[in-house]
């Protein structure tokens, strides 16, 4: 979802959970091998950010209530793949 929205994901990286065996172990981003310290590791584009949807707002509650908005929105939202999976 990030590269096709023009972003980088290191392919050295994997989203998955801390146990893979466990389906109740939380997820994280592991690296499956060395990463140099001079390479990008991830680039999201300013369009993947979910933000407030109202412009120049500083507002946290903003924020949330945009997301339970792409939440309601189901696969119709351009946020769905990161919604979906949060």
């Amino acid at each position: 979802w990030i590269r096709s929205l023009g972003g980088y994901f290191h392919p050295h990286l994997e989203i998955r959970r801390f146990n893979p065996a466990d389906p109740a172990s939380p997820s994280g981003i592991f690296a499956t091998a060395a990463i140099k310290s001079s390479e990008t590791v991830m680039g999201v584009p300013d369009r993947a950010l979910l933000k407030s949807g109202i412009e120049d707002s500083t507002e946290t509650c903003d924020t949330v209530v945009n997301l339970a908005a792409q939440r309601r929105a189901g696969s119709a939202s351009p946020h769905a793949p990161y919604v979906d999976f949060i």
